[in-house]
């Protein structure tokens, strides 16, 4: 079981079919910068967590391929969006947008899908 008692992770991979440019990620939550990093096509950033005792934790992200732009919450524990309790969230950055999914045993479901600015 994922949520506030078990380890969360976050992972942001580059989905492009194109490798001409690199993809921009930039997350932070309200009082962790996890820095900025380029990722080639194929490539992949994760970072691991655990909710905080106040059970707000959520962590934004901002991204950019050229000329496509989107910020985001990557993780929410408040609910309200999406990606709580499943342990490990992977958003992939598209042409046509970002998809978050979560794979449990073998079973992959879809998330969200949100669309560039």
């Amino acid at each position: 079981m994922a949520g506030w008692l078990a380890e969360n992770t976050v992972v942001i991979k580059n989905g492009f079919r194109s490798n001409a440019k690199s993809l921009y990620v930039h997350c932070h939550s309200t009082d962790k910068d996890l820095g900025e990093h380029w990722l080639a096509r194929g490539q992949k950033y994760s970072w691991s967590f655990n909710v905080n005792i106040w059970m707000t934790t959520r962590f934004d992200c901002y991204v950019q391929w050229g000329s496509k732009k989107k910020s985001f919450k990557a993780y929410d524990f408040s609910g309200y969006y999406c990606c709580v309790d499943k342990g490990i969230v992977t958003w992939t950055i598209r042409e046509d947008g970002l998809l978050a999914s979560s794979k449990e045993k073998d079973i992959k479901e879809d998330l969200a899908f949100l669309h560039w600015n």
